[in-house]
């Protein structure tokens, strides 16, 4: 996955905080992969697939937006919408 596909999904269009998208990023992978036992590998069009894309790009948006150290909401739980595809993720047999 490239950052600009990050930067894109969240709408951010300086460089300031590349270093910190690049690193949340790099841990979405990483939390996904761990999460569902799951390799998700390029295809012979250089993709990766469509849901793991965007679960990352949620995952890392949900942690952007949930950054500072105090929150009015709970920020340890993820929105729905993610975890149900993180779960859909885990349960496809297409990524095996």
């Amino acid at each position: 996955m490239q950052l600009s596909e990050i930067k894109s999904y969240l709408r951010v269009d300086f460089n300031d905080d590349d270093a910190l998208l690049t690193g949340l990023m790099t841990g979405a992978e990483d939390y996904i992969k761990n999460t569902t036992g799951k390799k998700f590998e390029e295809d012979s069009a250089g993709k990766e697939p469509a849901l793991y894309v965007l679960a990352v790009q949620m995952l890392v948006g949900h942690w952007y937006s949930n950054r500072g150290v105090a929150s009015d909401k709970p920020v340890n739980d993820l929105p729905y919408s993610l975890t149900a595809i993180v779960n859909h993720l885990a349960l496809c047999g297409v990524y095996e």
